[in-house]
C-alpha cells in the first residue's frame, strides 16, 4: 500500500509538470527555435506567418500581446495541446519574433516550420 502512495505522489507531480509544458505559458518557459528580429511590421509578419502555416495544411490562431500578437497551432488529441507558438512584437526598427516548437510526433522535427517563419522576416 505504501508503495502505492509513493507511486502516486511521483507521478502527480510528474503528470502536472507535463500539462505546463504543454500549455502556452509552459512553451515559452522552453528554449525557442527561432529568435530574429525583422524590419516588417508586426501585422505584415503576423499575416505572412498565418498564411504559411495554412498552407502547411495547419488552423494558426491568433491572440493579442502588450506590444504585438501572438501566433500558435494546437494539436487536438484528447485536449488543445500546442505544438507550435511565434510571439511577435513591435521595437523600434521592426519587429522581434521568438518562436517554441513542442517537439512531438505531430510536431515533426524537419523544420519546415521554422523555415516558413524566418521567410517572412
Amino acid at each position: 500500500m505504501t508503495s502505492r502512495k509513493g507511486a502516486a505522489a511521483l507521478a502527480i507531480p510528474m503528470a502536472l509538470s507535463a500539462c505546463f509544458a504543454t500549455s502556452i505559458h509552459g512553451m515559452r518557459e522552453r528554449p525557442p527555435v527561432l529568435v530574429s528580429d525583422s524590419d516588417r511590421g508586426v501585422r505584415e509578419v503576423s499575416q505572412c506567418i498565418s498564411d504559411a502555416w495554412v498552407r502547411l495544411g495547419h488552423t494558426p490562431r491568433t491572440t493579442p500581446r502588450e506590444h504585438g500578437t501572438s501566433i500558435f497551432v494546437e494539436q487536438v488529441v484528447n485536449y488543445a495541446l500546442p505544438i507550435m507558438l511565434v510571439d511577435i512584437d513591435a521595437i523600434p526598427t521592426g519587429t522581434h519574433v521568438v518562436m517554441h516548437q513542442f517537439k512531438t510526433l505531430h510536431a515533426g522535427g524537419d523544420g519546415r516550420r521554422i523555415e516558413e517563419v524566418r521567410a517572412c522576416l
